[in-house]
């Protein structure tokens, strides 16, 4: 990966991280919306001053180590320590969470609790068994994953 696509990467992790568009971006590093479109798809080089900020971002929220790319929906996900997530390869489970985020029934056993990393592993710890479970980054690609909400794991 060079230099170019490293940082246009980057950019694009840290601006879905901050959730944001790419025109509040442009407002927020003094650039134009469209040239953060051309940095995201590498028409263009980041500038210098650009790099630094994403740089700078990069340790703020240790993107470095927390944050993966999902294929299916073209989202990144941000692992927070403690947190708890719904990961899986389906989707009618992911649509039967975000329909009622306080369902109590997790028979379904896919349901975890971050613990951080290790190494290039995400380490998880099933909510329901205590099993532990790690991930890398591109075993989670093909995954749906969705932070779950503290008060949907009492119950």
């Amino acid at each position: 990966m060079n230099s170019t696509t490293n940082y246009a990467l980057k950019l694009r992790k840290i601006r879905l991280f901050l959730n944001l568009s790419q025109r509040e971006l442009s407002r927020r590093i003094e650039v134009s919306a469209s040239t953060i479109s051309r940095y995201e798809n590498e028409h263009t080089t980041v500038s210098p001053r650009v790099q630094r900020w994403v740089n700078r971002k990069y340790r703020q929220f240790h993107l470095n180590q927390k944050v993966i790319k999902s294929a299916k929906d073209n989202s990144v996900c941000s692992f927070m320590p403690q947190r708890c997530y719904s990961i899986t390869d389906s989707d009618r489970i992911l649509r039967r969470l975000t329909l009622n985020p306080c369902i109590h029934d997790f028979s379904f056993n896919y349901i975890f609790q971050y613990l951080g990393t290790h190494g290039i592993h995400h380490c998880f710890k099933e909510i329901h068994g205590g099993w532990s479970r790690t991930y890398t980054d591109s075993q989670l690609i093909d995954k749906r994953v969705m932070e779950l909400p503290y008060f949907a794991m009492a119950g």
